[in-house]
């Protein structure tokens, strides 16, 4: 009988831990840390992280990658979650941070993070975000859009800099998953399509340009993973 099942738990962390486990789940601890007595303590609602938990995790991912290709810089997505103290422990471990907006880059930044070893990323970035970036001296900015080269080799040369630089690729490639997180067809707002030519036309610009210093492309994570 239905009521007879329990909460699917075996699908969390093995960091969470539920006692006397029923159809809600039971008494939730992370890290040996009693959610209720944490509630009690900070009030609901309530975000909480399990730093050793994250270092494990970064370094398997760290591991994975040395194995896998030798060398290369591993990158944390602070649209999963970013806060001063989450930038520190990336700091700690050496981590690139891949931002998206101004806010998650002044968060990097509070904390110290090394702007070198920060990539911006978004389809929508303002002239105020990229001038922030450039200022800061963020290590890579991922240009989206023909607007955007201009609007980087606009700002770079005012503030007399070169700015590195990839290009998001448009593959057109169906990644059979759901259509509101979909963006490796064609039909996409991001990118620079392949098929069309304009990647092509995109990489022309830039590496014309004495101001941006192509470096590579992006691709989206689900098609690389394919």
């Amino acid at each position: 009988m239905v009521n007879n099942i329990n909460y699917p738990t075996s699908l969390f962390s093995s960091n969470l831990k539920f006692a006397g486990e029923n159809q809600s789940g039971g008494v939730l601890s992370i890290a040996g840390c009693s959610a209720e007595k944490l509630v009690a303590e900070y009030g609901s609602p309530l975000f909480v992280i399990d730093q050793a938990d994250f270092y494990l995790r970064t370094k398997a991912w760290r591991a994975s990658l040395d194995n896998s290709f030798g060398t290369g810089q591993l990158y944390y997505a602070a649209k999963s979650f970013i806060c001063v103290e989450v930038a520190r422990w990336l700091k700690e471990l050496k981590v690139g941070l891949d931002v998206c907006s101004g806010g998650e880059l002044a968060v990097a930044l509070a904390a110290d993070f090394p702007a070198s070893d920060i990539e911006f990323h978004g389809n929508n970035k303002s002239v105020d975000e990229i001038k922030m970036a450039i200022t800061a001296g963020v290590g890579t900015i991922v240009i989206d859009s023909f607007d955007e080269i201009i609007r980087v080799a606009s700002i770079a040369k005012d503030l007399n800099k070169v700015q590195k630089v990839y290009l998001r690729l448009t593959p057109g490639i169906d990644a059979h998953t759901h259509e509101f997180i979909s963006t490796a067809h064609e039909d996409v707002k991001f990118g620079f399509s392949i098929a069309s030519g304009a990647a092509e036309e995109a990489l022309d610009l830039c590496t014309k340009s004495c101001i941006i210093k192509f470096s590579g492309y992006s691709l989206p994570y689900w098609v690389a993973n394919i």
